[in-house]
């Protein structure tokens, strides 16, 4: 088991080829969520079986002891000493909030990278960063298994939901850029660096049955709500208003399958599946009621 310490977990990492990580910051008296718990269980057994490092960080009294009980592979960071620093103030102070989401989840998306950034620094490793509700299937780790000559990979250009660094400088390099170019999200940070800067990017090519599922969009975190809409369209299945109504949820999580560390969506191998925006709302049902 993994004590929740920085520097032992540095030391733990320090010899591994390729780690992903995944942050969550939260307040000492709240929870992560039970669909989150789900995903974050999923990829572990992924990574565990692939003898890839997993990386937690956190911060939080609670999420700390709800992590303790998940799998004893994933490697659990409290990164409550690592949260501040002269480039976040300067993040905190420029930033001006230009979307719905609240202004303190919009700077956690930045702050995510730049306490990676931290505490990676003394490794060399292939850094990867996977979003909490970003579920893969595994046939996504042995199409990316063997990346070449790149600095930054992603999916997609505006892909912060999983992105490849090829060492830990071209992280720093991200988090100097979006410290000093205020974005209104990281999304666009990303897909703007590696526009303007001198970046060698590696856009990542699944094989055909699996880049059907996001074709040419760049921005992932609609794929799973651009398929949804459309079979919802195809079927003349009336999508509500209120995108929490059970009837509608119970309907689509039918169309979704999960066994075997692989995801198919209406019958058909996906890559993976993102539940993002009211999407979160199927993922709650799924996690809730068929798991």
């Amino acid at each position: 088991m993994y004590p929740h310490n920085s520097k032992y977990s540095e030391h733990a990492f320090k010899s591994a080829n390729q780690i992903y990580f995944t942050v969550w910051f939260g307040e000492n008296d709240s929870e992560l969520p039970l669909y989150i718990r789900r995903i974050i269980k999923w990829n572990a057994k992924i990574f565990k079986r692939n003898k890839i490092p997993f990386v937690f960080l956190y911060k939080g009294n609670r999420i700390g002891k709800q992590l303790l009980k998940m799998d004893q592979s994933i490697i659990k960071v409290d990164v409550s000493n690592l949260m501040q620093s002269a480039n976040y103030e300067t993040l905190f102070k420029n930033f001006k909030n230009e979307r719905e989401t609240q202004s303190k989840f919009e700077l956690m998306c930045f702050q995510r990278f730049m306490v990676a950034s931290s505490l990676f620094k003394k490794t060399n490793s292939e850094l990867v960063h996977i979003d909490c509700d970003f579920m893969l299937s595994e046939k996504i780790i042995h199409e990316t298994e063997y990346l070449e000559n790149y600095q930054i990979a992603s999916l997609g250009t505006g892909c912060t939901p999983l992105v490849y660094f090829k060492n830990t400088n071209f992280l720093n390099d991200f988090c100097g850029y979006f410290t000093q170019n205020i974005k209104k999200c990281d999304m666009v940070a990303l897909k703007d660096f590696l526009e303007t800067e001198n970046v060698k990017f590696t856009k990542i090519n699944l094989s055909t049955d699996l880049n059907n599922f996001i074709k040419n969009n760049s921005y992932l975190s609609f794929s799973i709500r651009a398929n949804i809409e459309k079979l919802c369209k195809q079927r003349n299945i009336k999508i509500p208003n209120e995108k929490n109504n059970k009837d509608f949820l119970k309907t689509i999580s039918e169309f979704f399958e999960f066994e075997n560390r692989i995801i198919k969506f209406e019958n058909k191998e996906i890559p993976f599946a993102h539940f993002q925006g009211w999407t979160r709302f199927v993922a709650k049902y799924i996690f809730t009621n068929l798991f």
